[in-house]
C-alpha cells in the first residue's frame, strides 16, 4: 500500500470461484468493504498495469500471487478459473486501516 498523508492507496482483489470467493488486499491483516472480508497478502499480491488492446477489444489485466506453499499451489491450480469473474477495486484506507472509500479499477473475467 502506498501512503499520502494520514491515508494510504491499496488493491482489493476479488475472485468468484466455483467453491467460493477468493478476497486479498495489498496489505495486512483483514479488512471487510461491502460485505467482503479481504485478507492481507502484503507483497506477495501484484496487480499489473491495464493493457491496452487494438480496436473495441477489452484491456487486460494481470494479477500474481507469489511465495506460496506448493501444497496450496496444487490446491489452487484443481480450481476452474477461466471465465470466473474478478473485480480489482482502488481503495482509501484511513489512519486506522479502515476503507473509507474504493472504486472498481477493473472488472471482468479470467482468461488464463
Amino acid at each position: 500500500m502506498d501512503a499520502s498523508g494520514d491515508r494510504m492507496l491499496g488493491l482489493l482483489v476479488r475472485c468468484r470461484f466455483d467453491t467460493g470467493d477468493l478476497a486479498m488486499f495489498t496489505g495486512h491483516g483483514t479488512v471487510d468493504w461491502e460485505g467482503v472480508t479481504y485478507l492481507g497478502a502484503g507483497q506477495m499480491l501484484s496487480v499489473g498495469e491495464a493493457q491496452a488492446t487494438s480496436g473495441e477489444g477489452i484491456p487486460g489485466l494481470s494479477i500474481t500471487l507469489s511465495g506460496l506453499d506448493p501444497e496450496v499451489v496444487a490446491l489452487a491450480e484443481l480450481e476452474e478459473f477461466q471465465r470466473r469473474r474478478v473485480t480489482v477495486f482502488l481503495a482509501l484506507f484511513d489512519e486506522t486501516g479502515q476503507i473509507e472509500t474504493a472504486d472498481v479499477l477493473f472488472d471482468g473475467v479470467a482468461d488464463t
